[in-house]
């Protein structure tokens, strides 16, 4: 029951998570979204932490984290795993995940590069896909 309701939640969280996104990334002078390898960020911070991070093999999918503690993270919560896609509202898992950070490191997870693109757009403040990665 408890792990139903983290999921039943979690878009609801996810979407005021990105509004809140757009409104510091706007506000900052976003420059954008940058597409990234997997192993550049650490899916528990949801950032990319400048350093290597290492693989963690879970129900038969490679996560990447940044240290031990998330790690452990990682595992004793699955709902780490997930996120959800900024333009769609579905829910996508992180090892299967378009990933995208922006330039400060934070993280964002998509289904695909497309919905990638449309999030830049948005962060851009313009229509039309960012020619970023």
């Amino acid at each position: 029951p408890g792990t139903m309701a983290v999921f039943l939640l979690l878009p609801l969280f996810s979407f005021l998570a990105a509004v809140i996104a757009v409104a510091e990334v706007s506000g900052a002078q976003a420059t954008g979204l940058f597409g990234v390898e997997r192993s550049e960020v650490c899916v528990v911070a949801d950032r990319a932490p400048g350093e290597p991070t290492f693989a963690v093999e879970l129900d038969g999918k490679t996560y990447h984290v940044c240290c031990a503690k998330c790690e452990a993270r990682l595992k004793e919560d699955p709902s780490l795993r997930y996120s959800v896609d900024q333009v769609t509202g579905r829910a996508v898992d992180k090892a299967d995940a378009f990933i995208a950070v922006t330039e400060d490191g934070r993280a964002f997870y998509f289904e695909s590069e497309k919905t990638a693109r449309i999030f830049d757009a948005i962060l851009r403040g313009r229509a039309g896909g960012a020619e970023v990665y």
